[in-house]
């Protein structure tokens, strides 16, 4: 390869990862996160600017900790916040290296569709940045001080990309929230973040209190649950033991874990690793009727057992039998509470969209009212690919 070709490569790499330029550097103040609350004052909102100026000479590193600040402003609108904003930062906010977004929790229940619209008018804010909801406040979140090392926001960051592998919440973005406003047929879903004062057992620290050195709240930012949206209003939220089935049904990650019934002891259990899920949605119409069966395969791994099952003379399939019932039994518990909130969450609507238009374009109108109604079934299949723990935990019977 020529030294220009070598050159083109390294020019678009630099492009494509947003490396700082001078300009960046000197005259621009780089928003890393970005937290919206009701406001004190009728008609205005409170918004939480976490900035992270970066240091000349150490390129799209940004800052360390220390340098990192989080300034809040209130205003009637997003414009006259950046003002506002500049009185605090010197310089002028500067959104292509956002990472995320956080509503308040009052905020989110009030409606998202005004701020989203702001957001989306912007051409440096990228309509793939995250968005979360937050028990309490944004801004509270914002500021946390994170007891393990972190600057303010990094968990978040943390959080985020442990979103892409582990079944802990959906994602869902700009695009995605004005997507599904467009029209019927989809409702929006936001992980909700939440403080806890942080637990340490360091000896530096006061673990009783949760307190650092200085005698500073230390907290830790977790997510166990997951916002449900009816249009752009928060109406309810998942339980931790629901999100995973719920997020293992829009195929965001394909691995999760499950605990079942110990076909030999109805008192122990069976821990159950779930190696890939995948589900299928088959839909009917007849005139008003919906009915939609889901037909989840799930290929599993036996990890823990409780109490003795003898495999030899019982097998694999009782164990089966039991996973593929606790499957139907919370992929049921899923879509009862989703037709109880009349939220679409898992897209049916979408999926009618897109399979049959002609009739989508006669239920749209009503499908507030009908998707309440839909008949559901579930029927799982289950395949048990290897026992993980066999030799510890199954009980091999001898012969005489």
């Amino acid at each position: 390869m020529t030294y220009a070709k070598w050159g083109l490569v390294l020019m678009i790499s630099l492009l494509l990862v947003g490396c700082w330029d001078q300009q960046e550097i000197t005259d621009l103040a780089s928003i890393a996160g970005l937290g919206f609350d009701v406001g004190s004052y009728p008609h205005t909102v409170r918004m939480s600017f976490m900035t992270s100026p970066p240091r000349a000479g150490l390129g799209g590193e940004g800052g360390d900790g220390s340098r990192l600040r989080v300034m809040t402003v209130e205003a009637g609108s997003f414009t006259e916040a950046l003002i506002l904003l500049q009185g605090h930062i010197r310089r002028q906010p500067f959104f292509l290296h956002l990472g995320f977004i956080l509503f308040g929790e009052e905020l989110a229940k009030s409606g998202l569709n005004g701020q989203i619209a702001a957001l989306q008018g912007r051409s440096t804010i990228r309509g793939s940045v995250p968005i979360f909801v937050a028990q309490g406040t944004a801004e509270e979140i914002l500021t946390a001080r994170s007891g393990i090392g972190h600057a303010p926001g990094q968990d978040i960051a943390d959080l985020l990309d442990n979103l892409a592998e582990a079944p802990l919440g959906r994602p869902t973005t700009i695009h995605n929230v004005r997507n599904v406003l467009g029209g019927l047929g989809s409702e929006i879903t936001a992980p909700i973040l939440e403080l806890t004062p942080l637990r340490l057992q360091a000896g530096d620290e006061k673990p009783e209190v949760g307190l650092g050195l200085a005698n500073e709240q230390l907290r830790e930012v977790f997510v166990r649950r997951l916002a449900v949206f009816r249009r752009d209003r928060w109406v309810a939220d998942f339980d931790q033991y629901l999100v995973q089935t719920f997020v293992l049904l829009t195929g965001t990650t394909k691995m999760g874990s499950l605990n079942i019934t110990n076909p030999a002891d109805p008192k122990s259990i069976m821990g159950i690793a779930i190696a890939n899920f995948q589900a299928r949605f088959e839909i009917k119409i007849e005139g008003d009727k919906v009915e939609v069966e889901i037909l989840p395969r799930v290929k599993a791994i036996v990890r823990e057992v409780s109490g003795s099952y003898i495999l030899r003379d019982r097998g694999l399939e009782p164990i089966a039998q039991n996973i593929e019932q606790e499957v139907n039994r919370q992929v049921i518990a899923v879509m009862s509470f989703l037709q109880e909130q009349k939220a679409d969450a898992l897209g049916i609507g979408d999926m009618i969209r897109r399979q049959q238009p002609d009739v989508w374009a006669r239920l749209e109108p009503r499908w507030g009212q009908l998707f309440p109604q839909i008949t559901v079934s579930v029927n799982t299949e289950a395949e048990i690919t290897s026992t993980g723990m066999l030799v510890r935990f199954f009980e091999i019977k001898r012969g005489e």
